[in-house]
């Protein structure tokens, strides 16, 4: 069965780890991050801590659904008004120390950079009525189960109705995802690629009107 609840700092230590392991194949990651790092280890450790401290950003300035499967965590949303924009100031309010070798060594720096160019055009939306979709997870083991469109259809979007959102926007570089979105009546409104250093990757803008 079924159930919802909303995400609490408690949550953070699990919300990480199944982050870590459900994006740590996501073209962003895989292609801008990854070559960083020597083994597979180090680089799901650095997503780790970056979820880690994400997570606890998004709780600040939006909040989060989890849904759970016999009381077990199966995955998790997270959103917060476009208007409240993520920065390397928040990263320091919440003393993310844990990070401080990746901001030495210019890879979360580079990270932060490549990942505002994606979440560009969502900003054409930079009103009070505009939510923005940061994550949407499902733990490895649950995922073929449609609980991502469960957890989107029977939760949040119910949610931002009572709130009297206009839309709700997000961006991706998986196609899975993508086409995910696609199916649950998300409307894509750009498409770009990233690059850096000789690496391209794919970005798409969607959009969810209410």
């Amino acid at each position: 069965m079924n159930q919802y609840r909303t995400a609490t700092d408690k949550d953070i230590p699990v919300l990480a780890r199944m982050a870590a392991d459900a994006f740590k194949t996501d073209p962003f990651f895989l292609k801008l991050a990854k070559p960083t790092f020597q083994s597979q280890a180090d680089y799901v450790h650095f997503l780790i801590r970056l979820y880690t401290v994400l997570f606890k950003i998004e709780l600040k300035k939006g909040f989060g659904v989890l849904i759970l499967v016999d009381g077990e965590l199966a995955g998790a949303a997270f959103l917060r008004p476009i208007l409240n924009e993520n920065n390397l100031t928040d990263f320091l309010s919440i003393n993310a120390l844990k990070l401080f070798r990746y901001f030495k060594g210019g890879l979360l720096n580079r990270l932060l950079e490549q990942s505002a160019r994606a979440k560009a055009p969502c900003y054409q939306y930079k009103d009070k009525h505009t939510m923005y979709l940061s994550t949407l997870m499902v733990a490895t083991n649950y995922q073929g189960h449609h609980l991502g469109s469960r957890l989107l259809n029977e939760r949040v979007i119910p949610i931002l109705k009572t709130r009297q959102i206009a839309r709700l926007v997000l961006k991706t570089s998986e196609f899975s995802s993508f086409q995910f979105f696609k199916t649950n009546e998300f409307k894509c409104f750009d498409e770009q690629q990233i690059r850096l250093d000789q690496k391209s990757v794919p970005n798409w803008s969607l959009a969810y009107e209410f």
